[in-house]
């Protein structure tokens, strides 16, 4: 399980980039950046100058605005995390501190550290170890900082478990039920459902839809108003069955997720031995995520 976060000033520049692995094996580089108030003032003050045709151009890229407002940093100090896969496509993600001995509550990194000394100064040294936890989520699996490794590691349950491992494993106590919560989170996997204006601004703020804009504008102001007409009328037509077809997929999407099925969990206060999740006679839907899953169904018929 990874290490606690330590309170340490120092850093080196090495410590800004490293290499993570993905669950399908790829390569993928981790650069952390830091709020940087000088650059955001004169970030604001060229958008302003530009009419907010800068802004347009951060919307389009993302990363330009990253780069633009922050400044890069050591990985432990991080508050944005830009992640860069081995097709160039480019992820940003914001730096997750959670306190997890006081009911899980979470802030930002920079809000964290300022009061760091106060809170550690407040419990004993035993209560101290474990108590704040750095991670961010990239494609819904959480990267957990290792103050060992001074690196983002998946957390271990991630990776090839065998059968030995299974079949040897004992039921978990409350304490490491708590811990595994609040490393690995919640098991679900959430679909949340964008707005209507949302997804028509970020429709609208598309290339092609801007320079139709621009177009019609142009148009208009040389008196073309029969073709400038028909074109707003086409584009208006095309936005709306966009808008129309991504709300649909993702109702379709979030009620393909949205199933659940009921287990028996057996603690080790329980006292039971070898078979330790018992399934209730319910049709079981369960989403892999890697390798392989296998479900005897004489086994399930054995204990209903």
């Amino acid at each position: 399980m990874p290490a606690p976060i330590e309170n340490t000033e120092d850093w080196t520049p090495e410590d800004q980039r490293q290499k993570i692995s993905e669950l399908d094996d790829n390569v993928v580089d981790v650069t952390g950046y830091s709020i940087s108030y000088v650059r955001t003032i004169f970030m604001y003050i060229g958008i302003i100058f530009t009419c907010g045709l800068l802004r347009l151009a951060f919307h389009w890229f993302p990363h330009w605005m990253l780069m633009c407002m922050n400044k890069e940093c050591a990985l432990i100090k991080a508050e944005k995390i830009l992640v860069k896969d081995v097709h160039g496509v480019r992820y940003i993600h914001d730096v997750v501190v959670e306190i997890t001995g006081t009911a899980g509550s979470c802030a930002k990194p920079s809000y964290v550290r300022k009061t760091a000394s106060f809170m550690l100064s407040q419990v004993s040294c035993s209560e101290k170890e474990g108590k704040m936890m750095c991670y961010f989520v990239h494609k819904c699996v959480r990267y957990v900082w290792d103050s060992k490794t001074n690196r983002f590691e998946l957390p271990r349950g991630w990776h090839e478990t065998t059968y030995e491992e299974i079949l040897d494993s004992k039921p978990l106590n409350n304490e490491t039920v708590l811990m595994n919560r609040a490393l690995y989170g919640m098991n679900e996997i959430s679909i949340n459902l964008t707005s209507i204006v949302r997804l028509l601004l970020d429709v609208c703020l598309n290339p092609f839809y801007c320079f139709q804009i621009f177009s019609c504008i142009l148009w208009y102001s040389d008196e073309y108003w029969m073709y400038a007409t028909c074109i707003v009328v086409i584009s208006i037509m095309s936005l709306s069955w966009q808008v129309y077809e991504l709300r649909r997929n993702e109702k379709t999407l979030k009620e393909t997720m949205c199933i659940s099925s009921s287990v028996i969990v057996y603690r080790e206060e329980d006292g039971v031995k070898g078979m330790h999740i018992f399934y209730f006679s319910v049709i079981l839907f369960m989403t892999c995520m890697m390798t392989t899953c296998v479900v005897c169904a004489t086994d399930v018929d054995r204990y209903k």
